[in-house]
């Protein structure tokens, strides 16, 4: 048996991930187990997926205590692998990473994954004394690891540059279920829904809220074109901890009939497919579920040039290193704009919403490079390293 672990399954692009290739795996008749270090669960499980759950926390403690129940969590790790002869352990996201290799620590001889789900260097570099400390996890724990699975080149050359690990490091995009949206796009709007006017169009974007997603940029921007485009509104999909702020800035740019904070919702296809412009205005990526989500539902994109993901995504011939700071790039999938750029970035919006034939053409671009992603091919690279235990080549 192999295992696949995780800090929780609430909603977010690491959770997707992982039940993407869970499921992919089951259909292929793999016995893999899931794990969780917090009982805090968003997303639909398979009726056949049993969850072992580390703990009951739900994931909203503090940072100190996070980091504390560390070694703990990993004891109970050794347990589960001895008791259930688990071989691999691949983890995603930080916290699960971390636990992973502290139980190797503790006598336990699982072949460890870790999935480095982000870019280090933005997300951490800059964050303090909570960066501070997830940088000396990193470099004490990640050379323990058998293997580091980038999710995109971007990510891998920041990991190479920053602490040259002796480990393993390949690459592997997330895989989308191309059917499932497909099909769930296709779901009819219920009461509780939003309201969609068949008069309006609508920018959308979809992202937990937190101070690396920017989306007070986003507002910003729409802010500057609000009255160019009186038939246009703005979109949030998610929640998180800077929705009080984001709240109290839309009511000081007066735009509280034009900018809905929708929340999270189970099916955002169906909302996707209604809108008509997709925007992420990010400060760091990893790889962008969401990006190549909306792309799928054949929506043109606009982007920040962001660490990492987005340029791989929208302009794959491109040097992965490249970042605009001054200027607006039509890539070949999108449209590329600098980060934290309010005033770059209206312009962009408004070259897209005046220019019907220039979405249309994006749109088309856009789902044909998404079907690149699709979890049947993708899924491949996941087995081989999990149930072969062989770095994909």
């Amino acid at each position: 048996m192999h295992a696949l672990l995780i800090n929780s399954l609430a909603g977010g692009g690491a959770e997707k991930v992982v039940l993407t290739v869970l499921t992919e795996l089951l259909k292929r008749g793999h016995h893999i187990q899931l794990i969780c270090l917090e009982k805090n669960t968003f997303y639909d499980v398979p009726d056949t997926v049993e969850i072992i759950y580390l703990s009951d926390a739900k994931g909203h403690e503090n940072g100190i205590k996070k980091l504390l129940n560390l070694p703990f969590l990993a004891i109970k790790l050794t347990r589960i692998v001895k008791k259930y002869n688990i071989g691999v352990v691949q983890s995603h996201l930080f916290r699960a990473n971390y636990v992973n290799i502290l139980s190797r620590f503790l006598g336990s001889r699982h072949i460890c994954q870790v999935v480095n789900t982000g870019a280090i260097t933005a997300k951490y570099f800059n964050a303090g004394i909570s960066g501070k400390i997830n940088l000396g996890l990193i470099r004490w724990l990640y050379p323990k690891a058998d293997l580091v699975i980038n999710k995109a080149q971007g990510t891998l050359l920041d990991t190479a540059q920053r602490f040259r690990f002796n480990v393993p490091q390949i690459v592997i995009y997330n895989p989308v279920q191309l059917a499932l949206i497909q099909s769930k796009q296709k779901e009819p709007l219920i009461n509780k829904d939003f309201a969609f006017q068949p008069n309006r169009r609508y920018i959308i974007t979809m992202a937990r809220m937190h101070s690396q997603k920017c989306l007070h940029v986003l507002i910003h921007s729409f802010a500057l074109i609000s009255t160019r485009f009186p038939d246009t509104d703005l979109l949030f999909l998610g929640d998180g901890e800077e929705r009080p702020q984001l709240e109290q800035l839309i009511t000081d740019l007066q735009l509280k009939n034009r900018v809905f904070l929708i929340g999270q919702v189970r099916n955002p296809y169906k909302y996707l497919v209604r809108s008509h412009l997709f925007v992420l205005p990010s400060a760091t990526e990893g790889f962008p579920n969401s990006l190549v989500e909306a792309m799928i539902c054949k929506l043109p994109v606009i982007s920040t040039d962001c660490m990492s993901g987005p340029r791989e995504i929208l302009a794959p011939e491109s040097d992965v290193t490249k970042r605009i700071e001054t200027t607006i790039e039509f890539a070949p999938y999108g449209v590329l704009v600098p980060v934290r750029n309010h005033v770059l970035l209206a312009e962009a919006m408004v070259k897209m919403l005046e220019d019907r034939s220039m979405c249309t053409a994006y749109a088309e671009k856009a789902h044909v490079r998404a079907c690149m992603f699709s979890a049947e091919k993708i899924i491949d690279e996941y087995e081989q390293i999990i149930i072969g235990n062989q770095p994909s080549k």
